[in-house]
């Protein structure tokens, strides 16, 4: 009895102790790892009633990554909603709102993010590819997507392509964290691809979101590249006005220029306090001015350079190219040492570049080079023509602005130097100190 008890307690324990580790065990870092997906990946002519990933532990109701719930994390492609996701602890099931269509081919994706009781988190992906009826379809759709302005890469965008007026049946796909897409199992056909950053994870375009779409002919393989920005019905609209100095101004509009459009010294008007002008001699871009001025900087700095002969210079140059050669042969003693060491460690992943834009960035902010400087602490108006925008749309501009007080110079030194302290004089005796009044006395007495 005692024994059967006994036994009792040890059970209970190890099923309490079955959720985590104990203090001091080993903490188990591994993310899920997927055991089983039905239907297979591949599997042609079927017809299932949910897709059903299983894994080797119990997955988070909540990604760590990605979103707050579980639809975030699952792309189902092509579907006409989003997708009915249920959570079955080891398993995650996935299943359209209106049922599998026949003869399509099926695209499910779980993200990046899905993490377990113990946080630790997925950094790849999972995908299934079906079809309920015939053979794959060949076409494919690859890019990336920019944020246009900066041409930066996006890794929050969403791509979709649809058929004609049919925008409810869409084919889906998010980028990976490079900004790079890919949209498989196309029909041949054409198609109106749209990408758009979803910055809230919603899936869905909002207002001020930056998006971008085109049309494409899909027969096999396509490449296309989508440049995201905010598409509104208003033109550009002078922002800010910097002074970098007294004869140049930095003016920047709240929305981009379109390409093609020629902005010049004519483009704008500066104006003082009266009306009187300014002329402005030269309007450049922004990035065109720095790459001026840099080019500029480094001629004034070798002519410099090659001007100073001096013994001192000489000795600097000579210590500055003995530090670059032992920088340059430590660098490459640690790339042999990594070599050598990378075969104990296994190979390393390769470093995945970011993809090139093959566009410019379109202009938001331009340097203005004036005729004559700008005085001290005074009012000024800048006025821009109207500039045609991203979306079509163009309206005329001004801003005010003011002057930075110029700082006083500093006192000459001589002047606003404190007159000398004069010397405390000097303590006299009590004889001196009468022969003194008596001298004062005797000075004073008239003469008789």
């Amino acid at each position: 009895m005692r024994g059967g008890a006994l036994g009792c307690v040890v059970l209970a324990l190890v099923a309490c102790a079955r959720p985590g580790a104990p203090p001091g065990g080993i903490e188990e870092t591994d993310p899920p790892a997927l055991v089983e997906v039905r239907p297979e990946s591949g599997a042609v002519n079927v017809r299932p009633s949910e897709v059903r990933f299983a894994f080797d532990e119990v997955v988070n109701e909540r990604p760590r990554l990605g979103g707050n719930t579980l639809d975030a994390l699952v792309v189902l492609s092509p579907s006409d909603g989003a997708p009915r996701v249920s959570w079955e602890r080891e398993a995650i099931t996935v299943r359209p709102r209106r049922g599998w269509r026949p003869n399509t081919a099926y695209t499910v994706t779980i993200l990046p993010g899905l993490a377990d009781l113990g946080g630790a988190v997925r950094d790849s992906a999972v995908t299934t590819r079906f079809t309920t009826g015939g053979p794959f379809p060949s076409g494919v759709v690859r890019g990336a997507v920019f944020e246009w302005t900066t041409l930066r890469p996006s890794a929050r965008a969403r791509i979709e392509a649809t058929v004609g007026s049919d925008t409810t049946w869409r084919w889906i796909a998010r980028v990976d964290s490079t900004g790079r897409y890919e949209l498989p199992l196309l029909p041949a056909g054409a198609y109106r691809l749209r990408g758009f950053i979803d910055e809230n994870g919603d899936g869905l375009l909002d207002r001020r979101e930056l998006w971008d779409s085109t049309t494409v002919q899909v027969s096999d393989s396509a490449r296309v590249d989508l440049y995201a920005f905010v598409h509104d019905t208003l033109g550009p609209r002078i922002a800010t006005v910097t002074v970098r100095d007294s004869l140049h101004l930095r003016v920047q509009f709240d929305r981009a220029i379109a390409l093609g459009v020629a902005v010049d010294s004519s483009s704008f008007t500066l104006q003082r306090a009266d009306s009187t002008k300014i002329a402005i001699t030269r309007a450049l871009a922004s990035a065109e001015w720095d790459s001026v001025s840099a080019r500029r900087r480094r001629a004034i700095e070798d002519s410099t350079r090659k001007a100073d002969t001096t013994t001192a210079t000489r000795l600097r140059r000579a210590r500055d190219d003995s530090a670059r050669l032992v920088a340059q042969r430590d660098s490459v003693a640690r790339e042999q040492l990594a070599g050598a060491t990378r075969g104990t460690r296994g190979p390393k992943a390769p470093v995945v570049p970011p993809p090139t834009p093959t566009r410019a960035a379109p202009q938001t902010d331009f340097v203005l080079e004036l005729a004559e400087p700008l005085a001290s602490a005074k009012a000024y108006r800048v006025r821009a023509v109207p500039l045609l925008g991203l979306t079509g749309y163009s309206r005329a501009s001004d801003r005010v602005f003011t002057t930075p007080r110029a700082e006083k110079p500093a006192a000459d030194s001589a002047k606003s130097a404190p007159p000398p302290a004069r010397a405390a004089p000097a303590r006299m005796s009590p004889v001196d100190s009468l022969r003194r009044v008596l001298a004062d006395s005797a000075k004073k007495k008239p003469p008789r």
